[in-house]
């Protein structure tokens, strides 16, 4: 015979039937374990809740990963106890020594050989003629290398002369910007 509680007409069960699980939940307690303890902390809090037991390991887990953020940020915000371990003041002097002492041939040497940056700021305007420029003048522009200056020189050669600085980009490789670098260093002069 199974015995039937009803609830109260509030709705609350009997103080005497509200903690007690039915006969065949019934557990053996281990010796020493007093019988209100049984369920624990998270027991609790998931019938309280109403939370399966998946959703609270969820919650316990995100609570842990909140608490080790913010144990995380407290530690970052407090002060570094040794500022002297953090002092690289010495070895960058060091090295800002060394580097100069190693650099210092390199200028020497960039200071005796002129270079191509150099030459430019030599050239006269209007300073090379285009028809009759040879491929030691045409190196000196701006942006002009010996593979661009044989290619310029070719071009005169099967096309005949520039009748114009702008007939420039015509030639492989040479194209507006190009142009306009080195057209204050170009003319063409009138064949005699």
């Amino acid at each position: 015979p199974t015995e039937i509680i009803l609830p109260t007409p509030n709705g609350v069960l009997p103080p005497e039937t509200r903690n007690t699980p039915p006969d065949h939940i019934k557990r053996e307690l281990p010796a020493g374990c007093p019988p209100e303890n049984i369920m624990g902390i998270g027991s609790s809090l998931q019938q309280f809740f109403g939370f399966t037991r998946r959703e609270m390991g969820a919650i316990l887990f995100l609570s842990a990963t909140f608490s080790a953020g913010l144990l995380l940020r407290w530690l970052e915000s407090q002060p570094v106890s040794d500022p002297a371990r953090f002092d690289y003041s010495t070895e960058d002097s060091t090295f800002a020594a060394l580097s100069r002492k190693l650099l210092s041939p390199a200028r020497e040497s960039a200071e005796r050989s002129p270079s191509t940056n150099n030459t430019v700021q030599q050239l006269l305007p209007g300073s090379i003629d285009l028809n009759t420029a040879t491929k030691n003048e045409l190196t000196q522009l701006p942006g002009i290398g010996d593979a661009y200056a044989e290619r310029i020189i070719t071009y005169r050669e099967t096309a005949g002369r520039f009748r114009s600085i702008d007939e420039l980009v015509k030639v492989k490789g040479i194209g507006r910007k190009t142009l306009e670098r080195v057209r204050p260093f170009l003319t063409i002069h009138e064949q005699k």
